[in-house]
C-alpha cells in the first residue's frame, strides 16, 4: 500500500492540493464563525471614556501628593515618631537633666524606622509592581521619606527646647541627640545597599541596638563621659555625620533610578 501511494504522487502534488484545500476551509470556517458571533457595537463609547479622563488624566498637587503616601506610612512609625516627645516630656519631671541620655538612646530607633520604611517596598517584593502604578516609585520614596522626615525634625526640635530648658548646653543637646540618630542613619542606609532582603531588617535593627546601648553606658554606666564645652572636634563629627548620611541617602535614590531603567 505504501508503495502504490508513492507511486500515485511521487512529487507531493496531490498532498499540496489538499493542503491548499484545507487552508482555503479553514478561512471559510473562521469567516462564518465571525458573522455568527460578532460583537454588537459598543454603546456609549465616548461618554464613558470622557467621564474617566478627568480622573484618569487630573494632576495631583505636590502637597496632596506627600499626604496620600503619608497615609500609607505604617501605623507603628508615625507612632514611633510622634511619641518620643511626650514621653521625654513625661521622663523629664522625674529624671531632669538625665533624660537626655534616655532620648540620645531612643534616636537610633527613630532614625532606622525611616530607613525600614525607605526599603519596605523590597522587603515585602512590591518594587516593580509600585515601579509599573501611575507615579515613579523615586517620587513615592522621596514623598514618604520627605513627610517623615518632617516629623523628625520637629521631634529633634522640641526634644532640645525640652533639654533646653532643662539647663542642658547646646553643644551637649546636638552630639547627644544627632549624634546617634545621624550615625545609625548613615550606617544602615551603607548595609541595605550591600544587603538586600530581610537580613537587611535584622542588620539595621540589631545597629540601632547597638548604637543606643552606649548613650546608655556613657550615662549611667559610670563610665564618666563628659563633653568638652569648648571643643570644636564634637562639631565636625557631627558635620562628617550629617554629609554621610545625606550621601547615603542620595545612592539610595540613584539605585532607585537603576531599578527602573533596568
Amino acid at each position: 500500500m505504501k508503495a502504490k501511494i508513492h507511486q500515485e504522487v511521487p512529487d507531493g502534488r496531490k498532498n499540496t492540493h489538499f493542503r491548499k484545500n484545507g487552508k482555503d476551509r479553514t478561512v471559510q470556517y473562521r469567516q462564518l464563525l465571525q458573522e455568527a458571533f460578532q460583537a454588537p457595537p459598543p454603546l456609549g463609547k465616548a461618554s464613558f471614556l470622557r467621564s474617566i479622563r478627568p480622573k484618569t488624566r487630573s494632576r495631583v498637587s505636590t502637597g496632596r501628593f506627600v499626604l496620600q503616601q503619608a497615609a500609607y506610612i505604617r501605623k507603628w512609625v508615625w507612632a514611633l515618631s510622634a511619641g518620643v516627645f511626650p514621653g521625654a516630656l513625661a521622663g523629664g519631671r522625674f529624671l531632669g537633666g538625665e533624660v537626655l541620655w534616655m532620648l540620645s538612646a531612643a534616636m537610633p530607633l527613630l532614625a532606622v524606622s525611616a530607613v525600614m520604611e525607605y526599603m519596605r517596598s523590597e522587603v515585602w517584593g512590591m518594587t516593580e509592581l509600585e515601579m509599573a502604578a501611575r507615579f515613579c516609585l523615586k517620587s513615592i520614596l522621596l514623598a514618604r521619606i520627605g513627610a517623615l522626615g518632617a516629623v523628625h525634625l520637629v521631634t529633634l526640635m522640641l526634644l532640645s527646647l525640652l533639654c533646653r530648658w532643662e539647663g542642658i548646653t547646646l553643644l551637649r543637646i546636638g552630639l547627644c541627640l544627632l549624634g546617634p540618630y545621624l550615625l545609625t542613619d548613615a550606617a544602615a542606609l551603607w548595609l541595605i545597599r550591600k544587603i538586600r532582603g530581610r537580613e537587611a531588617v535584622y542588620l539595621c535593627l540589631g545597629l540601632a541596638v547597638m548604637v543606643g546601648i552606649l548613650p546608655l553606658l556613657a550615662g549611667y554606666g559610670g563610665a564618666g563621659f563628659r563633653i568638652p564645652e569648648d571643643s570644636r572636634g564634637w562639631i565636625t563629627v557631627l558635620l562628617l555625620l550629617g554629609a554621610a548620611a545625606a550621601w547615603g541617602w542620595k545612592k539610595n535614590i540613584e539605585r532607585t533610578e537603576e531599578l527602573t531603567w533596568s
